[in-house]
């Protein structure tokens, strides 16, 4: 069973207690938990979940068996660097402007994100 990652504990009135919802394990309430959520899902290949994060003007041309022939076919090598250097930069500053952010990180490379429907979305990993 996967651990929660985007909740924590916090001392109140003498007791501990879990802080933030401990069962959203690809939540996209931030850009933050976007991106840790679309790195969590490349690593572990749950394609299903990608599409979460796929802006809707792309959503209707994106399947589970797209995303899978994309992150593991040729550009595999390519696609191993991206999800090493994104999590290295998980806590990498990003601006926020209205619905859109953006981080840059790595050598030259910026992610940005979409806010769609309340949800945080990857426009582009770079």
């Amino acid at each position: 069973m996967a651990k929660a990652v985007n909740c924590g504990l916090s001392p109140r009135g003498g007791e501990w207690r879990i802080t933030g919802d401990p069962i959203t394990f690809y939540g996209q309430r931030t850009p933050r938990e976007a991106l840790r959520s679309f790195v969590r899902a490349m690593r572990y290949r749950r394609y299903d979940i990608m599409l979460r994060f796929v802006p809707s003007q792309w959503a209707a041309a994106m399947t589970v068996k797209k995303l899978k022939k994309l992150w593991e076919g040729e550009k595999r090598a390519e696609v191993e660097v991206l999800v090493k250097e994104l999590d290295a930069n998980l806590k990498a500053a990003i601006k926020i402007a209205g619905n859109r952010a953006s981080m840059a990180y790595g050598d030259h490379k910026s992610v940005r994100f979409l806010k769609e429907e309340g949800a945080w979305k990857i426009e582009d990993p770079d």
